[in-house]
């Protein structure tokens, strides 16, 4: 049973958003970032409550995807078809590239960091089921991850890396999660675990586990084995159906999700046992992001940003 009693109000609010959040982010210096239905990424002054740099990126089109290179560059995903590359140089962002990529759903890409190779994303492909990997420091794809022709997964839904540097999972519109390894650009497992579409998953390799979540009520976990196959693990019952992001702590000691009822469900990581339910957003919570501090912020539909402190 979901337990809302003893749970904190948020610490702040933000809410000088100028559509529905779709993208959270904290950069390297925990200074926070948001992405709007309507294209519009943000930064937000912690002290003033508002936004500080407030950039048109996508042209009106939803922001499925913020994220920071370790050089310092900043990328953006959008469902006009492009991932940008900017620089920030004294509270201005600059365009110093862009690649193009299939934006038919909401699928979030992700970079993988490798020791062996350069640091590549792996975002959705231009064809219906195949990831692009792409080439930071050139801009060009090195490799598709294409299914075989006779099985019919549907669009991408969902991307995770593993902490393996050559291997990432990708959640399916069939409801299935597959293994795939980048240094052959082939299958590795796939596992079916909703007969409806995967909606959201992570994986945190600290604890070497993942969670998937779709339009039902239930949370399934998963492990990754020493042989590279897909494990099953728990699942969950929540009052309410419809998860739109899971998101690990970097520590793996409890995990966030974001439900289409608005709220924010706590698990732990190790146990995946109920932690609590924070309830603030009047729509459904679309995305999700942890601080090194340990920080939780939640975006919403609502066009609110709400910061807490708990767990921490």
């Amino acid at each position: 049973m979901e337990d809302k009693s003893r749970v904190p109000d948020p610490v702040y609010v933000l809410r000088g958003s100028t559509s529905p959040v779709s993208s959270l982010t904290f950069d390297p210096h925990d200074q926070l970032w948001s992405g709007g239905l309507d294209g519009c990424v943000c930064s937000w002054n912690m002290v003033s409550r508002r936004s500080d740099i407030h950039l048109d990126a996508h042209h009106g089109q939803s922001v499925s995807w913020i994220e920071f290179l370790d050089n310092g560059e900043m990328v953006t995903q959008g469902r006009d078809g492009f991932v940008h590359f900017w620089s920030l140089q004294e509270s201005k962002l600059t365009n110093t590239g862009s690649i193009t990529s299939n934006q038919q759903g909401f699928c979030a890409g992700c970079v993988l960091s490798t020791d062996r190779g350069p640091t590549v994303l792996a975002i959705p492909g231009r064809e219906t089921s195949e990831v692009d990997i792409v080439d930071i420091s050139t801009r060009k794809s090195i490799g598709r991850c294409v299914p075989k022709s006779a099985i019919k997964l549907g669009m991408c839904m969902a991307l995770a890396k593993t902490g393996n540097d050559s291997q990432f999972v990708t959640g399916y519109e069939d409801g299935s999660v597959a293994l795939w390894d980048i240094r052959t650009f082939s299958m590795v497992d796939k596992v079916s675990m909703y007969n409806d579409s995967v909606i959201c998953m992570d994986y945190n390799p600290k604890i070497k586990k993942g969670a998937v979540g779709s339009v039902d009520n239930r949370l399934v976990t998963f492990s990754l084995t020493p042989d590279s196959k897909i494990q099953s693990g728990r699942e969950l019952m929540v009052t309410n159906p419809g998860f739109n992001r899971i998101l690990f702590r970097k520590d793996g000691k409890l995990f966030a999700t974001g439900g289409w009822d608005g709220n924010v469900r706590l698990f732990s990581g190790k146990s995946v046992k109920p932690l609590a339910v924070l309830t603030y957003h009047k729509e459904s919570v679309q995305t999700l992001a942890f601080s090194t501090d340990k920080i939780l912020a939640s975006g919403s539909k609502d066009h609110h940003i709400s910061l807490w402190d708990v767990y921490r």
